[in-house]
């Protein structure tokens, strides 16, 4: 008895593989054979591209990650509210919803942010490098640091009202 396949189905107990099968076998066989090293050549080169970009490349993502977290979680949090007519923050259960939303929509999303970085980056790079002449550092990453702790210290700046 033949599965839907082609090949033997469980229930009939025969364990003989015809010609057809074992060329169907082999056939898939090589096929995964192909398929793994197409992907560790892909998965290399992709690995070798941001690196390539340097620093512009992990500022992009950053910056298309961010904005993808913040939509997704905006969308989810009104759209919630819209259909319920409450705020999820008083309630735990939506509010771990929306949480899993947004990450969701954040990994559906990746091949796009991965995208969006590699076409952003040469203009992120024109401008570090830009500044960098301007400030006259000896690299942009000191421009990052000093974004990063700018941003650290408006973020711990209290009132003293």
């Amino acid at each position: 008895m033949r599965s839907f396949f082609g090949g033997l189905s469980k229930e009939s107990g025969d364990k003989q593989f015809t010609e057809p099968d074992k060329e169907w076998l082999v056939n898939i066989k090589q096929l995964r054979r192909l398929a793994r090293k197409k992907w560790k050549v892909i998965s290399a080169e992709m690995s070798r591209k941001p690196a390539k970009l340097g620093l512009a490349a992990v500022l992009a993502y950053g910056i298309f990650d961010g904005i993808t977290y913040t939509s997704f979680f905006v969308m989810a949090f009104l759209g919630y509210e819209k259909v319920t007519g409450k705020n999820p923050a008083a309630n735990i259960q939506a509010l771990i919803g929306i949480v899993l939303l947004m990450w969701t929509g954040n990994n559906v999303t990746r091949p796009f942010h991965v995208a969006g970085a590699a076409a952003l980056a040469p203009l992120i790079d024109k401008g570090l490098r830009k500044i960098q002449t301007t400030l006259n550092l000896p690299s942009p990453v000191y421009l990052v640091v000093c974004w990063q702790e700018l941003c650290n210290s408006c973020l711990s700046w209290k009132n003293p009202g």
